[in-house]
């Protein structure tokens, strides 16, 4: 019976052990959601101000897609 309780008693405490895991791993991730929230609503308000949309036509040796020649 002893025997039971002391098995008992040390799968709690890993139970207990890995709850506290679980906890830190899902408020690291609320942090993480919570700054991409952030970062998406400042690019929506770019978005919506016009400040993300391109300057003119792209210069192909810049971005480095020079058309082939046929």
């Amino acid at each position: 019976m002893k025997h039971l309780l002391q098995e008992a008693s040390n799968n709690e405490q890993q139970l207990v052990s890995k709850e506290k895991e679980f906890e830190t791993v899902v408020a690291e991730k609320d942090a993480q959601i919570d700054e991409l929230s952030a970062q998406l609503g400042a690019i929506e308000e770019q978005i919506a101000k016009g400040e993300l949309a391109p300057a003119g036509p792209e210069d192909p040796e810049r971005t480095g897609r020079v058309g082939r020649r046929a």
